[in-house]
């Protein structure tokens, strides 16, 4: 299991040395005049058939909206990626709740079909809304939109029921991962347990601010990696990881962070986010985004891949 494997490797830089940065990173880099012009991030993996579907969000000018690239399973090497030509496959609305942008998607198989839930952005508060498909590609959105307040979802089917783990700002200008269940996927009820994650202690590496929460699910464990600083609201400088067998109680792996941005001048040298964990053969892969600037200097944010063999 990847917690037990990270258990060998310590604290901190022991943990982090082990993870290999691919030399073809960034595997996603925006592409000028397209969709996803300044950046490409905040990516999410599903099997769809033959293929690997990876939604993201790309920003041209001060929008966001939702793409996808694919990979065919057969001949998978975890860096191959095809953008779609009808990109994006999520678009803003017209008015109301996603009329500025929509980011941040979270995919899974519910009832039978494709479940999206995604970041409205549209005047405050944040909300949080929901769109379906059959194939991966075309997209319908909620009637009933948005289904919550918040922003940044992570979905996991477990029992039938739809946990939706999801942001909200804390006391002190930083983010808390907070959750909310549903049996029907659309109306949720939160749990009275807020944070679901808590915080390191004040000057802790996670102390300020959690986000982008990702699970991955080996052995009957949920492991939970998600990033977070102990100084920037959303601009993390490390990895976490949490471990739970039933998606509510959460224990922290003492050796964090695990993983931390890459070396002055990198790709992903000032922040990273959205860590998505695969097991290939021995190996566990991890695809996330990061940026070489901050948002002050203009965010900057591609997507890339670390491996722990």
């Amino acid at each position: 299991m990847l917690y037990e494997k990270l258990l060998e490797g310590g604290a901190g830089q022991g943990n982090n040395r082990r993870w290999t940065r691919h030399l073809a990173n960034p595997i996603l880099r925006p592409t000028p005049g397209s969709w996803a012009g300044e950046w490409i991030a905040n990516e999410t993996i599903i099997q769809v058939g033959d293929e690997y579907l990876m939604y993201l969000d790309g920003k041209t000018g001060p929008v966001e909206r939702i793409g996808v690239a694919a990979a065919k399973v057969s001949s998978f090497d975890g860096l191959t990626w095809k953008e779609y030509a009808g990109n994006p496959v999520l678009d803003i609305g017209p008015g109301g709740y996603d009329h500025t942008s929509v980011l941040d998607p979270s995919v899974i198989w519910f009832h039978g079909s494709l479940w999206m839930y995604y970041t409205g952005i549209g005047g405050p508060p944040d909300r949080i809304c929901l769109a379906h498909s059959g194939d991966g590609y075309r997209w319908v959105k909620e009637e009933q939109n948005p289904v919550l307040s918040g922003r940044c979802p992570h979905a996991v089917v477990f029992k039938d029921t739809v946990y939706l783990f999801y942001l909200v700002y804390n006391e002190d200008g930083g983010y808390d991962v907070r959750l909310a269940t549903s049996c029907d996927g659309v109306s949720f009820e939160k749990h009275t347990q807020r944070p679901i994650l808590p915080r390191g202690k004040e000057g802790v590496w996670d102390w300020f601010s959690v986000v982008t929460p990702r699970i991955f699910a080996e052995g009957g464990v949920f492991q939970m990696f998600y990033a977070a600083d102990n100084e920037r609201v959303d601009e993390p400088r490390g990895f976490g990881v949490a471990i739970s067998r039933d998606l509510v109680s959460w224990e922290k792996y003492p050796g964090n962070p695990v993983f931390l941005t890459g070396a002055s001048g990198t790709w992903d040298s000032e922040a990273i986010w959205c860590p998505w964990l695969m097991k290939r053969g021995e190996e566990y892969w991890m695809w996330y985004c990061g940026s070489r600037t901050t948002y002050s200097q203009g965010l900057t944010p591609q997507t890339g891949v670390a491996i722990l063999a």
